[in-house]
């Protein structure tokens, strides 16, 4: 089983679910002139007690916003984990 760790350092945003942490990789994608995209990759790994240990190591700074927010696309891909 990976740790949650190994996901963030490729992430441009985390945040937690109530089932899960989900990585984002955001991308922006430009089509042509005046025609751009912002696209995630999202990674959803389920939640457990080592995982959310880990989590809240990382993200103690967030204080009372521990679970972070989604940043929102017009589309993205989603990869689950267990």
């Amino acid at each position: 089983m990976k740790s949650v760790i190994d996901y963030i350092d490729k992430a441009n945003n985390v945040y937690r679910t109530e089932k899960y942490i989900v990585c984002q990789t955001v991308k922006l994608i430009h089509k042509s002139v005046g025609v751009s995209l912002i696209v995630t990759e999202d990674t959803y790994i389920l939640r457990n007690a080592n995982r959310d240990f880990e989590y809240e190591i990382v993200f103690a700074v967030r204080g009372d916003r521990l679970d972070g927010k989604r940043i929102t696309s017009a589309t993205y891909l989603r990869k689950y984990v267990n």
